[in-house]
């Protein structure tokens, strides 16, 4: 009898009663490898010669001996799905782990790029490189501290402190995160706590000179130490004639001095050397706009306009302002308007397009745009001055005695902060009787960050200041926050009663 699949049938076994169970013969291994599964037997009972239906000459397909069922793993059709599973497993794998090396490539050349940038005092173009590092990891070492330098440099510092914060929770007291509080600390003005530690570590590691010399001069600047500020500018330019952060401070610090025409200077050898220095060619355009210089500032803003993509307002209303000087009034108000549209309480622009209604002859306008200048920035006084002038053109002379009144005050301070810093704060930069002053003048015009900032400083150099104290304290609850009002109350407090018992004990006895 053959079997369905055309091959005679083994004739079955039965093994002999007394056989053992451990004696018979162990099954054929094909056999054993071909074992159907249940769908298998199923499609045993379907007659062998269907499968074998094809071209002719192609070879017959495989099949168990056993059962002649197909294997499952033996059939083509299996095979051909099995290939391109593999395939497609394969290329999926290659996919991901490609695009993981893209990935991982880009963030650090774009990092990269920030660090550059950074370096070359393109703060600008850092942190629009940076910006994309820190959406793909915020956490990142490198993208946490680079971000507390840029910080740093461009004058936020209570961001920088934060940044830095927060490195320590996630990675705790490495060596760049020491490094980089202590700049943080002289950028501030603490230039005397932390100085004998730069100069040990720029003595050490040369690589670091650039860095520490950077923050120094820029803590110098902040408290107007410029005697020791030129002396370590005029060294650095000595040693390095076309560094850019050499050249940035020395501007910088003639800006201080009020010598617009020394600070133009540096602003153009840097921009000569460097044309893609945003910052320095910013200031050189403000300095230019400042003399009434507009054809020759026009180019610059101009060139900052397409670079800096959107160009931030303070460079749109720059354009403004240049564009005035050339007598292109209707072009400058629609970029005044765009400026506007976006920040509407913005002072400089508010300021700039009451100046142009009233060059377009609308005084009503003037005066509304200028009021709300006035409102928004109190300290300034070339916005006072036109808003004075309009008011006394419109017939509401009261109103316009009562602001030469206030501008007669803030030129006495602003004569006084004068007198201050050219004299006993470059004689006494540690006093914090100067700084306390200093602030008064600043919180009285309404210049808030700057008296904040004096203020501070005054309490870095004496933390028992009670006069500062005080001020703060009155400060904070009037802008609703009362912990830090309450803080500073006693301090205030502990102060008073310092002071009280130090003097009982030197008291001549009755």
């Amino acid at each position: 009898m053959s079997s369905d699949s055309g091959l005679p049938a083994e004739p079955a076994r039965t093994p002999a009663p007394d056989e053992p169970e451990g004696s018979r013969a162990a099954p054929d291994a094909s056999a054993s490898a071909c074992s159907p599964s249940p769908l298998q037997e199923i499609g045993a009972s379907i007659p062998a010669a269907i499968p074998n239906v094809g071209k002719t000459g192609e070879a017959p397909s495989p099949v168990c001996p056993g059962t002649g069922a197909i294997p499952r793993r033996c059939g083509p059709r299996f095979q051909s799905w099995q290939r391109v599973i593999v395939t497609g497993l394969l290329l999926a794998g290659l996919g991901v782990g490609g695009w993981a090396v893209w990935d991982e490539w880009r963030f650090r050349a774009t990092l990269s790029r920030a660090r550059l940038e950074a370096e070359r005092g393109h703060t600008q173009a850092a942190i629009r490189a940076l910006e994309w590092c820190i959406q793909r990891r915020p956490e990142q070492r490198e993208v946490i501290l680079l971000s507390a330098q840029i910080a740093r440099r461009s004058g936020h510092l209570e961001s920088a402190e934060n940044l830095l914060d927060q490195y320590w929770q996630l990675y705790g007291d490495e060596e760049p995160l020491v490094l980089e509080r202590l700049l943080l600390q002289a950028a501030r003005g603490d230039v005397d706590a932390v100085a004998a530690r730069l100069r040990e570590r720029m003595q050490r590691n040369t690589a670091e000179r650039r860095l520490i010399q950077e923050a120094w001069i820029s803590g110098l600047l902040a408290r107007f130490r410029w005697g020791e500020a030129g002396q370590f500018l005029t060294q650095w330019l000595a040693d390095s004639p076309e560094d850019p952060w050499a050249l940035y401070l020395f501007g910088r610090l003639q800006e201080q001095r009020d010598d617009v025409e020394g600070a133009k200077e540096y602003y153009r050898r840097l921009v000569e050397s460097d044309p893609e220095h945003d910052e320095a060619r910013q200031r050189l355009a403000q300095l230019l706009v400042q003399t009434r210089h507009g054809e020759e500032a026009e180019p610059h803003v101009r060139f900052l306009l397409t670079r800096l993509n959107p160009p931030p307002r303070e460079v749109q209303v720059l354009w403004a302002r240049t564009l005035v000087l050339l007598g292109r009034l209707d072009e400058a108000q629609v970029a005044l308007d765009a400026v506007l549209s976006e920040h509407p309480h913005y002072p400089a622009a508010l300021a700039e397009r009451g100046k142009v209604a009233l060059f377009q002859e609308q005084p009503g306008e003037a005066l509304r745009y200028l009021a709300e200048a006035v409102h928004y920035d109190p300290g300034d006084l070339a916005i006072r001055h036109q808003y004075a002038m309009v008011l006394s053109q419109q017939g509401r002379e009261e109103e316009a005695a009562q602001q030469r009144k206030l501008i007669a005050q803030l030129e006495a301070d602003g004569e006084r902060i004068k007198a201050l810093i050219e004299g006993p704060l470059q004689r006494e930069p540690n006093n914090a009787a100067i700084h306390h002053e200093i602030g008064m003048i600043a919180l009285r015009a309404g210049q808030i960050t700057e008296a904040l900032r004096w203020f501070h400083s005054a309490l870095r150099i004496d933390p028992q200041h009670a006069p500062t104290h005080r001020v703060l304290m009155v400060y904070y609850e009037e802008s609703g926050q009362p912990a830090l009002a309450a803080r500073h109350r006693a301090l205030a407090r502990d102060t008073d009663r310092q002071k009280t018992e130090d003097s009982s004990k030197i008291q001549p006895p009755p």
